[in-house]
């Protein structure tokens, strides 16, 4: 049986007990009486059931919540991993461009100057959507 802490709660069960230690009370009024108290008591427990079961639901959803966004993080590790793999690359494809850009302006290299340029923007290009695309990763497994 639950500890009794409402203070009104407290009372109504006295109330219960002194009732039935009445020596010979009219049934009527014994009747009512304890259905009235009984209802009383029955209210106050639905209302505490009630705010439990609410707060139990919130702390539920809270627990699922955490649940998603560990399952989301785990989801995402490998992608961050993957991503990260290929800003290595991207980054050592945008070295080369700018060598071989350097070289082209110095005429040693087998491509025109305008050549080396177009493929390091194009490789810049490709380092900044990766660069983006790992931070925005990095991120959400910071998060989750």
């Amino acid at each position: 049986m639950p500890v009794i802490s409402d203070e009104t709660t407290y009372r109504l069960v006295h109330e219960l007990f002194a009732l039935r230690s009445c020596i010979n009370p009219d049934p009527r009024v014994y009747q009512r009486l304890f259905r009235d108290i009984s209802e009383e008591i029955e209210s106050i427990l639905t209302r505490e059931d009630y705010h439990r079961s609410r707060q139990e639901e919130d702390e539920c959803s809270k627990r699922l919540q955490a649940r998603l966004a560990i399952y989301k993080r785990d989801e995402n590790i490998p992608k961050l991993k993957s991503v990260k793999e290929n800003l290595a690359k991207a980054m050592d494809h945008y070295v080369n461009a700018v060598e071989t850009h350097a070289l082209a302006g110095q005429g040693r290299a087998a491509v025109s100057v305008l050549e080396a340029k177009t493929k390091m923007e194009e490789a810049r290009s490709a380092l900044h959507e990766l660069s983006t695309e790992f931070e925005a990763l990095r991120k959400t497994v910071e998060i989750g």
